[in-house]
Formats: C-alpha cells, structure tokens, sequence
C-alpha cells in the first residue's frame, strides 16, 4: 500500500492545469501563478516518489530525472506566456506536456510494480490454502 500511495495523481493534474493557464492581461501574474503551482507539484511528486524506493540512491536518481525534465516543460512553458498568438501557446503547452514523458514512464513502473506485488500475495494466499 505503501508503493501503490507513491503515486501522486493531484500533482499530475496539478503540472497539466499549470501549462494550462494562460491569463492574457496579466503577464505578470500567471507567470506568478504558474511558478508557485509547479514548485509545489516538483515538492508532491518527490516525496510521493521517496514511498516506491527504499535505496535513496535509486530514489535521488529517479526524481533528479523527472524534476529537470518537468523544470524544462515549466520553462518552456512560461516562455509562452509571453506570446499573444494561441497557437503558438498551445505549441508551448504540447511541449511541457512532451515533457511530463519521464514521470508517465515512472508512475506506470510504480504501478507494475504494484500489480506485481499484489498478483504475488495473491499465489501466495492460494498456495497457503
């Protein structure tokens, strides 16, 4: 149960509403809005993470991918705010998207993991009987 609580399903819809936010008028403030969003995101994702890993150095070397990747897709996407074009915004949103890849990949690890673990206890309660 532990494992399977790594995974943090608010801080991905919480990355995707951050690229999301586009408030025309003020530049100024969704940069703002966007920043605070994604610290905190990169803050639930690592230590959601630290419950799938018990070597910290798999854990450090796991989030350390995910969180520069996700800093580049933040990056990225801030830049698009300054453009007033929406299709080169939606461009700017596909690619902090394209860069949510690593952390996809590591939630459905996370979850085979998971499912390998409870399919486990499974033959054993069947083997036990």
């Amino acid at each position: 149960d532990k494992i399977a609580g790594s995974v943090s399903y608010g801080g991905f819809l919480l990355y995707l509403f951050a690229l999301t936010i586009s408030m025309e008028s003020e530049v100024l403030l969704a940069l703002g809005i966007k920043i605070c969003i994604f610290i905190g995101v990169i803050c639930t994702v690592n230590n959601k993470i630290a419950g799938a890993y018990e070597d910290i150095n798999i854990h450090k070397r796991k989030t350390r991918v995910i969180n520069i990747f996700m800093l580049l897709g933040a990056i990225i996407n801030c830049f698009g705010v300054l453009f007033e074009d929406n299709h080169i915004k939606d461009l700017f949103v596909m690619f902090g998207i394209l860069c949510m890849f690593p952390l996809c990949n590591e939630y459905a690890a996370i979850g085979n993991k998971v499912k390998k673990i409870r399919y486990e206890q499974e033959l054993n309660k069947s083997a036990g009987k």
